[in-house]
């Protein structure tokens, strides 16, 4: 029954009715009380009824029906839990205090399973001594239930505790039921079980208790374990067997209790546990044997129980394997009980190696036949040790020993004992006796031998039932069927899991390499990449096969999932069978192939892989199967341990299947073999494996329901279903050895956790405490999703004497290094939290081989100590939950941000790369060196000059010069971070951290320049193609030519077409389009990398988008276009993105009020209709309201924010503005200019940052930030982006090179015809030709050299030219300004530096061309010179009359008239005479044309040449460099050619005066524009005084905009605020105050967004600038802000325009002091159940929680302050004050101007009787006026600003008038004094309710304030968070 008057109205109530309706078969509703108590009075005495019903008509009804035998139990369902807690102490019906719907439901269903249970239970109890277990029993107990049983319900009990209630509780029962008894020592026993106790304890214990009972059996230890086993599932009783074996014998034989049947009943689950491989003795007696089984005990050092009368003790047997001993026994022994009989014994023997026969001396004279008997029913091979007992020394040993020889003759193996009274065991000859039988038994160990495996359960077989053997066969079947695959598989079984190992494997192959650690040039990388793609595309396409593919393993292991019924004890037979097999091989090996070391975790594996091809049916079964996997208790993988890799898809569908569940986590880290699983399962009776040496690999899980663990107030239900355990493989493992592993494990644990246990095996040492300080740190530098501030607890374990002091020590030596490194606030440590625990186990040292076996029994001051720990860790939950956040504890939510730590852990190895927290920042700062030390080597000019020289060479040559450049770099900064280290005495490992980081960056950097030079080479050999294609084909007629031929005009434009296609081809092959997308993907990543690595994933996260990369560019031969290709990786990166949540939970405002103008601000990255949306609504009254209660308990609005994250975080803008970003940097990029790579990247990686920053700035408003996998995702979209812009710019390079071919073929043709074709007389134009290309060698000669004086004197000045030197300029020149131009300096100051810039550039200019002058003439110079020689050469050769038309013909004459000779030969001969003469080389008798003909030069030529002038230095070098033009030249008539040369000498002049000039004025221009970029610079203005940033970005070569060492900066000092703009909210005063000289408390507002914030959050928001500079360099600053704001303020106030007044110093600002007169009346503690109004609004749906309508106005009144406060808080109001006074017949004044902070609402909840019931203003008033009078007269009166809110609910007592008189000479100035302010700022009056208004409307008039009528007592809220949001 559910009795709410909300019950039938609530959507919310509605579906949960359903689930009810599901539970009971008869389910009811009310809305009212009457109608309940009627239904519940109507009903039979004997019905049960549950009853749900809301706290407010719980007041009312349970009075009156408590005592009703109809009702069983009653849940309380409120909105407040505490509020209810001492009342419901009352009524010990109620079982449960629940404000949550889903913990009511899952509260109500767990106990109507568990009533269920022990109906059933009670009724099997009576007839259980003649029921076994037959096929379709219903069992009590099962899995789930062995798992919770007990557990931290005796956290203050000891085993004699326990006992004793059991005890007291049936001699108080009227029926005194036996059976009951019994059924109720089954939860004990479970539990100790669970933590492997001696069971003999709690049942002796028992005995003792009712060894006074009379007509009842004997309680024994047989009986209590026969009955949860008959009471067992068949996969539970197999548990409890195996439990019971580590410390406990195990029943082999039982009586049977089928009164049908008289033979013994045998226990299957005994083949489970059988040791095979040990030799087993049956101790058993003949006739009466008193002591037998202490003897046996003694003997054996076991736990055997002693016999008693009862049935139990009848003809049954036990078997003690000996488990317990830390080195086996060797032999294992079994006891009976009673006479065997002589059936059992034959059936029984074949199970045992040998025999010990008791018999006492006297029964053995005197029936020596009956022990004949007995013998010869054994085999006669057996081993038998006949113990002869009590024989007493004045027995006849004659007769004895001649009756043990006859008895003997029988057996072919035996000894004889003879022992005296061996009761008596401490008698030393009996001892003596006992030890010599113990030494003879172990000696004769090797004499047994053991039967197969096979043989002895063939026999065990044998005395089970027909059930049993059909079960036991159905096993074997199963194994036997299933053995071939999944115990003994082949790799080619699993070939999907084959082909995912080598994936992972390859994945940690490129995790592993150091990414501080690669070498310049290294290859090993790429090619691990490419391998780790061949890998990840072969695991792809096996999964895209179908699950008809996936292998044998993988169809057999799904199909023996299929029956439920079965499934559980199917995967626990294999999970045996598979450690069966794993134990005969060496599994530590880490090299072991999987299918060698197959195990249930790897075939679960398998599945989950597999699962992504399966239908949806057969996936929802996989699902289903795994999910019930988990519930039954089974620990289950999280990380796989063998390839550090977690399931998450298939695990987050699994978590789907805990709808409306959560999950409280506590993991466990520590050291192997400390103990970690062990002190689980003792805490929560979890089954975790635990042995010597590794047990854990990985992360495992175990799910514990906590429906059945009792809170810290039993009444409130824990508000969470599941505690989550984690296990982790331990730290330092021999076997892993791999610290940075385990720095991944504590990490992981440390972020995914609500508690982390830090499990310490004895004492804490340097390395644990490293370990745990790096990974805290690290912590706080993950920047991912992850639970807030974690608790964590220390556990000292194994430690031998409890000392709580060292608790103390130890939490004082942890915390002391936490602050020491700022890390105190990223983890909950607390005193408290240290615990010292004893070992679990005790070590007791036996006889048996000489005291190696020693036995291992659980110390029991260890259970209940762990028990009182996880007791205080469960009643710390709720609070922790509290603290941290439940949206981790949402299953799906926790499994996906699990998923998301783990794989930043993997993408980020830096984060666990140091010891500690003192490397790290050791390793930080020497960082920073190494950065300063790159600004000073790695300059630009050094950057060119590298490219510069290595322009012309090969590929290889340039990969050469830069490892050898990069080498000598190393070796000098090598020395220089020697020196860095030295200096901070840094560690060992941050020396080498520092190095590899060093020598990472600095490959980086080279492989970037090297990148960069290839392709500046392949672009400049490409050009030079081009630029020497007239090259190409001279060499092209110099081979036709030698052939003795010339060409027809039509072959040679064939051969030239030919030839052109040719180079066309050479400079297509030269872009290789796969190549270019690999090589730009890698060198982007590693530019990227250079400045941005602790952003960066990984590289193989980026070439996973390789594939699609080379999508984009479909037309070899066309360009492609750039914003279609960028608009295809922006939708590309949306679609990936759309489903992953992008935030990470960052706690900035810990209110859990969110404010109306955070809402409905503009925002850029989120929805504001959506905001709009959730977090405000409109009311019934049609006004807009805040949505302050749902779901009947006020919600974070983070909580919100995050279940709507998909609708409110606009996702495509982020990747839109990013996209738009990256356009404009493409677009303004000049690809010529030297260096561009890096300076991209820089504001490539400056846009990205810039674009997290703002995202995170509107986040942080709701307590989030983007997360680092999405931070990484951005990053990697800038990688694609980039690699598309470089791809482009070479593909267009290579196409406008073909293009430009094509257009300038008719010009080259014209000049290739005369080479090989005959044409006529053409001298004047190759005369042209020939001053030509003079004319482009001298060119080319000087520009090299003009080039670098341009450059180096621009470095040289660049001291002056520097953005900075031109700033500080500007601030000096302010002195001597006019307002104008200090109008300028402040509103437009960039353009300002632009004007003085171009001045300076003017002068620098000027000398620069002064140099250039000397150069350029030194050029004309040469020139003339050359002319002047021409002329020279020509004058005489007239006087030599050689101008003759046949001077050429007749200077050469062929030296063999048999050569053929061409006309054109002897025109060559002339031009090399005329080019050996301008060389200056000497005259050859002889000359070589190309087609092999020889000509004798005639001696005229000497005597003529003789009389020249001799070329200069500078005209022979320049000559030189045209030797192969002159090859190409043909001079007919000598005059003619030089004549025509001489003739353009003017026109050359000028010509080469020009172009000198235009490439003068290009360099300008390029320098020019860079220095204009340089000192526009940075254009961020300061976020808080609109300064703007001064930093030279440029100059820092290693850090992106930003970060690091490259923040942006006032470093000239911040100006003014009031500069920018910016004034005081409440006085409208310009602020004067200065970045530098703000507090980290103190209220900073900003105009863009009006946000209020402390500096320190500031800071935090706008962390890409640096406003942490040391004060008193700050304070030594000369800024000129003071004089200009003097100067032009009030100017300023004018142009601003916002109401910002202008002063020249500021008054202390007013302190808002808010004084609440609060009506605390007695209709104001009415609650509102009665009230008609507020019921009505129930049933009508207008009010948001049911349970609302059971609060009084009072209630709603202290939420409605307390909200007030918190919104306060949350805009930075902490200097407001708050008066609160409390009215009703009396007014007393409770808090008098206190800080927001210290109000404690609490204490306004004063009982009601105290102020009477009255409502007397006038009271009220009087204590306000006290108030006002004190403030008049203390100092602080003009700083208070008083805003007075009077709240009631009712007409006065009394008339006020006289009281408001007073108050209203507060209202106004001067009143009380000259030139004094009115005190009361603002006055608000709140009426609540209908009543005669008018004495209020009165109020309101007379102090000209605002009046709010608020009509329901919720809205009050709404009203006072209005006022609080009134700045």
């Amino acid at each position: 029954m559910w009795c709410d008057p909300s019950v039938n109205s609530n959507e919310e109530n509605i579906q949960a009715q359903k689930t009810f309706a599901k539970i009971y078969d008869r389910f009811y509703t009310f809305p009212t009380i009457d109608e309940c108590e009627n239904a519940i009075k109507e009903l039979s005495t004997t019905d049960r009824v549950s009853l749900i019903i809301s706290g407010g008509f719980g007041t009312d009804l349970l009075p009156r029906i408590h005592e009703l035998t109809q009702v069983s139990i009653i849940y309380i369902f409120c909105i407040s839990e505490e509020k209810y807690t001492e009342w419901a102490k009352s009524f010990n019906k109620i079982k449960a205090i629940i404000a949550d719907i889903n913990k009511l439901i899952s509260t109500v269903q767990y106990d109507y399973e568990h009533r269920f249970n022990v109906l059933a239970k009670n009724a099997k109890s009576e007839s259980q001594t003649t029921h076994t277990k037959n096929n379709g029993t219903t069992f009590q107990y099962t899995s789930e239930y062995f798992f919770g049983v007990g557990e931290l319900q005796y956290a203050d009990k000891t085993i004699k505790d326990i006992a004793n209630e059991i005890v007291s509780r049936f001699k108080n029962s009227s029926n005194r039921d036996f059976n009951a008894l019994i059924s109720e020592t089954a939860q004990p026993l479970m539990y100790l079980l669970k933590r492997e106790q001696k069971l003999a304890d709690f049942s002796d214990t028992l005995k003792v208790l009712l060894v006074i009972e009379k007509n009842i059996p004997r309680v024994n230890l047989r009986r209590l374990i026969d009955n949860i086993m008959i009471n067992s599932d068949q996969f539970l009783c197999r548990r409890l067997t195996s439990l019971l074996s580590k410390r406990n014998p195990v029943p082999l034989i039982q009586p049977c209790h089928d009164s049908t049947n008289n033979e013994y009943r045998s226990i299957s689950s005994i083949i489970h546990v059988w040791d095979y491989h040990r030799p087993v003795l049956l101790s058993f007696g003949i006739g009466k044997c008193t002591g037998k089984t202490s003897l046996i005990n003694t003997i054996f050092h076991s736990n055997f129980e002693l016999s008693v009368k009862d049935g139990y003790f009848a003809n049954t047997i036990d078997v003690d394997f000996g488990y317990q001993f830390s080195e086996r026994r060797p032999i294992n022994i079994a006891d009976s009980h009673g006479v065997i009989s002589d059936e059992i014994l034959p059936r029984i023997s074949m199970l045992f190696n040998g025999f010990l026969i008791h018999i006492d001396s006297k029964y053995l004279c005197t029936n020596a036949s009956d022990v004949i008997k007995y013998i010869k029913l054994l085999s006669p091979q057996s081993y038998i040790v006949l113990l002869i007992r009590d024989v007493d020394d004045d027995d006849d040993d004659k007769e004895i020993q001649t009756v043990a020889e006859n008895v003997t003759s029988f057996c072919s193996n035996y000894r004889i004992h003879y022992l005296p009274n061996v009761t008596d065991k401490s008698n030393i000859v009996n001892e003596a006796k006992i030890n010599e039988v113990r030494e003879n038994i172990f000696r004769d160990v090797g004499q047994h031998q053991c039967c197969s495996e096979a043989l002895l359960r063939k026999h065990l077989m044998n005395l089970l039932n027909n059930t049993q053997i059909e079960d036991i066969q159905q096993e074997m079947t199963f194994i036997n069927s299933i053995r071939s695959i999944l115990i003994d598989g082949k790799e080619e079984n699993y070939p999907v899991y084959s082909s995912f190992t080598n994936l992972c494997k390859k994945r940690l192959e490129v995790f592993k390499i150091d990414p501080y650690g690669r070498n310049f040039q290294d290859e090993n990388l790429h090619r691990l990449n490419l391998d780790l793609f061949c890998a990840d595309s072969d695991f792809k396409e096996k999964l895209r096969k179908g699950s008809h593919t996936y292998g044998a393993g993988f169809d057999i292991f799904l199909n023996l999932l299929q029956n439920e019924e079965s499934r559980l004890i199917k995967l626990n037979l294999l999970s045996i069978e598979l450690k069966k097999e794993r134990a005969k091989k060496d599994i530590d090996q880490e090299q072991l192939p999987f299918y060698d070391q197959l195990s249930l975790e790897i075939h679960w594996r398998n599945a989950m892989i597999c699962s992504a091809g399966l239908s949806d049916d057969n996936q929802k079964r996989l699902v289903q199967a795994y999910r019930d996997y988990l519930v039954e208790g089974n620990p289950f993988e999280i990380v796989d341990g063998d390839n550090f890799e977690m399931q998450n898809d298939f695990l987050a569908k699994v978590m789907e299947l805990f709808p409306n569940k959560k999950f409280f986590v506590i993991s466990i880290v520590g050291q192997q073999n400390s103990g970690k699983s062990t002190l689980l399962n003792f805490l929560f009776g979890t089954l975790f494996e635990t042995r010597s040496g590794r047990c854990t690999k990985g992360v495992y899980g175990t799910l514990i329901n906590v429906q059945n663990i009792p809170s810290k107030n039993n009444l409130i239900p824990l508000d969470y279903d599941y505690i989550l355990l984690i296990d982790t493989e331990g730290i330092l493992s021999i076997q892993k050895n791999d610290k940075q592993y385990d720095r991944k494990l504590i990490l992981f644990c440390l972020a995914i956790s609500h508690l982390m246990i830090v499990n310490v095996d004895g004492e804490i040492n340097e390395i644990v405490k490293d370990f745990f300080i790096s990974c805290t740190q690290a912590l706080k530098y993950l920047g991912e999703t992850r639970v807030i501030q974690p608790t964590v607890h220390f556990i000292l374990n194994k430690r031998p004497i409890r000392d709580e002091n060292y608790c103390v020590t130890l939490f004082e030596y942890v915390r002391k290094t936490l602050n020491e490194n700022k890390l105190d606030d990223v983890i909950n440590l607390q005193p408290e939290n240290c615990y010292v625990l004893s070992t679990a186990f005790n070590r007791h040292q036996t006889k048996i081989l000489n005291g190696k076996c020693n036995i291992l029994s659980t110390d029991i001051n260890f259970v209940t100590d762990v028990q009182k720990l996880g007791k205080i860790i469960i009643d710390s939950s709720s609070n922790i939950i509290r603290q941290t956040g439940d949206r981790f504890c949402k299953p799906t939510s926790w499994i996906e941000f699990a998923n998301r730590v783990l794989q930043t852990i993997k993408k980020h190895p830096d984060l666990t790369r140091f010891q500690d927290a003192f490397e790290r920042n050791q390793y930080n700062k020497i960082r920073d060196s190494i950065r300063k030390d790159f600004d000073q080597h790695l300059t630009a000019v050094f950057i060119r000059f590298l490219m510069e020289k290595n322009k012309n060479n090969s590929p290889n040559q340039i990969k050469d010069y830069f490892k050898n450049t990069y080498d000598q770099m190393f070796q000098k900064l090598k020395i220089k971070l020697e020196k860095h280290c030295d200096d901070c005495q840094a560690s060992e490992t941050v020396s080498k951290c520092s190095l590899d980081f060093m020598r990472a960056q600095l490959s980086n950097i080279f492989c970037s320049w090297e990148i960069s030079t290839q392709i500046a080479s392949k672009r400049h050999k490409i050009d030079q193609i081009v630029n020497n294609i007239d090259n190409t084909l001279n060499v092209k007629a110099i081979s036709v030519t030698h052939k003795n031929c010339l060409m027809d005009e039509e072959s040679a434009k064939k051969m030239f077409d030919e030839e052109l296609q040719d180079i066309f081809n050479e400079i297509e092959n030269q872009f290789d389009s796969k190549n270019v997308w690999e090589q730009w993907i890698d060198i982007v990543f590693h530019l990227l990398n250079t400045f941005g690595e602790d952003v960066l994933p990984s590289e193989n996260n980026v070439l996973i988008y390789l594939e699609f990369l080379k999508t984009l560019d479909d037309s070899p031969d066309k360009r492609i276009s750039m914003d279609n290709c960028l608009a295809k990786i922006n939708e590309k990166f949306i679609s990936d993105t759309s489903n992953i949540n992008p935030l990470a939970a960052h706690l900035i405002h810990k209110s859990s009020t969110i404010l109306r103008h955070e809402i409905q601000q503009i925002y850029k990255y989120l929805n504001n209709d959506e905001l709009s949306r959730i977090f405000i609504s409109p009311s019934s009254d049609g006004k807009v309201t805040r949505e302050a209660v749902r779901k009947g308990t006020r919600q974070l609005y983070s909580q919100l924010f995050n279940e709507n994250w998909k609708k409110i975080v606009q996702i495509p803008n982020i990747f839109n503005i990013l996209l738009a970003d990256l356009k404009q940097i493409f677009s303004s990029t000049r690809s010529n200019e030297s260096s561009t790579e890096i300076h991209l990247a820089k504001k490539v990686l400056e846009k990205v940052n810039n674009i997290i920053q703002d995202c995170n700035k509107e986040l942080n408003i709701f307590n989030f930030c983007l997360s680092k996998e999405f931070c990484s995702t951005l990053y990697t979209y800038a990688v694609v982006g980039t690699t598309l812009y470089y791809y482009n710019e070479q593909k267009t390079h290579i196409i406008h090179i073909l293009e430009r071919l094509q257009e300038n073929k008719s010009k080259s043709i014209e000049r290739f015809l005369p080479w090989v074709v005959l044409m006529g007389n053409d001298d004047q134009n190759v005369a042209i030709d020939c001053v030509n290309k003079l004319l482009q060698t001298l060119c080319r000669s000087v520009e090299p050299q003009l080039k670098e004086t341009i450059e180096k004197h621009i470095h040289d000045k660049m001291s002056i030219l520097n953005r900075f030197s031109i700033i500080k300029e500007l601030d000096h020149d302010v002195y001597n300004a006019r307002d104008d131009w200090l109008k300028r300096y402040v509103l437009h100051f960039p353009e300002l530096i632009l004007e003085r810039l171009n001045e300076k550039w003017i002068t620098v200019k000027e000398a620069i061309d002064a140099m250039l002058n000397t150069i350029v003439n030194s050029i004309s110079t040469t020139l003339d010179d050359i002319f002047r020689l021409i002329e020279a050469v020509n004058r005489n050769l007239q006087e030599q009359r050689a101008h003759s038309l046949i001077f050429v013909d007749s200077l050469f004459k062929l030296k063999d008239e048999q050569m053929i000779t061409y006309a054109n030969d002897k025109q060559f001969c002339m031009a090399k005479l005329l080019y050996c003469y301008l060389v200056d080389e000497d005259i050859p008798a002889e000359i070589y044309t190309r087609n092999n003909s020889i000509y004798i030069v005639d001696s005229t030529w000497r005597t003529i040449s003789g009389t020249f002038s001799k070329p200069s230095a500078e005209i022979k070098q320049i000559f030189s460099l045209l030797r192969n033009e002159f090859e190409m030249f043909r001079i007919r008539y000598l005059g003619k050619f030089l004549e025509t040369i001489l003739n353009q000498q003017n026109e050359t002049k000028d010509t080469i005066q020009h172009q000198i000039k235009c490439f003068i004025e290009a360099q300008y221009l390029l320098i020019k524009e860079q220095l204009d970029e340089r000192a526009r610079g940075c254009q961020e203005r300061c976020p808080c005084c609109k300064r703007i940033c001064d930093v030279d970005h440029y100059s820092n070569s290693t850090s992106p905009v930003g970060q690091g060492e490259n923040k942006h900066r006032c470093q000239s000092g911040h100006q003014i605020r009031a500069m920018g703009g910016i004034y005081y909210e409440t006085t409208h005063e310009a602020s004067l105050s200065r970045c530098e000289f703000i507090k980290d408390d103190d209220l900073v507002t900003t105009t863009n967004n009006n946000l209020r914030q402390t500096w320190r959050n500031f800071k935090n928001a706008n962390a890409n600038w640096n406003f942490d500079e040391d004060l008193e360099v700050c304070k030594a600053l000369e800024t000129p802000y003071g004089y200009i704001w003097e100067r032009i303020g009030e100017q300023l106030c004018h142009h601003f325009a916002n109401g910002m007044k202008f002063v020249k110093r500021n008054s202390l600002q007013p302190v808002n002091h808010y004084i609440f007169i609060l009506d605390h009346s007695g209709s104001m503690n009415h609650k509102n159940s009665s009230n008609n109004s507020s019921f009505w609004r129930i049933l009508t749906g207008t009010v948001n929680n049911t349970n609302e309508i059971n609060i009084s106005p009072w209630e709603h009144l202290r939420r409605a302050v307390q909200g007030f406060i918190d919104i306060r808080i949350r805009q930075v109001s902490l200097n407001d004050q708050i008066t609160i006074i409390l009215f009703a017949s009396r007014a007393e004044k409770i808090y008098d101007r206190e800080k927001l902070i210290d109000i404690d609402l609490d204490r306004i909840n004063t009982p009601m009787n105290i102020y009477g019931h009255g409502t007397n203003f006038s009271a009220a008033f009087k204590v306000l006026i006290e108030t006002l009078e004190e403030i008049n007269n203390h100092d602080d009166r003009d700083t208070l600003r008083q805003t007075i809110v009077f709240m009631t609910d009712g007409e006065p007592q009394g008339d006020p008038t006289t009281e408001l008189q007073q108050l209203c000479n507060y209202k106004t100035d001067n009143a009380r004094g000259p030139n004094t302010k009115a005190l009361i700022h603002s006055f608000w009056t709140m009426a609540l309710g209908n009543f005669n208004k008018k004495v209020i409307k009165t109020i309101n008039e007379t102090m000209q304030g605002q009046i709010v009528d608020i009509e329901h007592a919720e809205d009050l809220e709404e009203a006072y968070a209005t006022i609080a949001e009134i700045l």
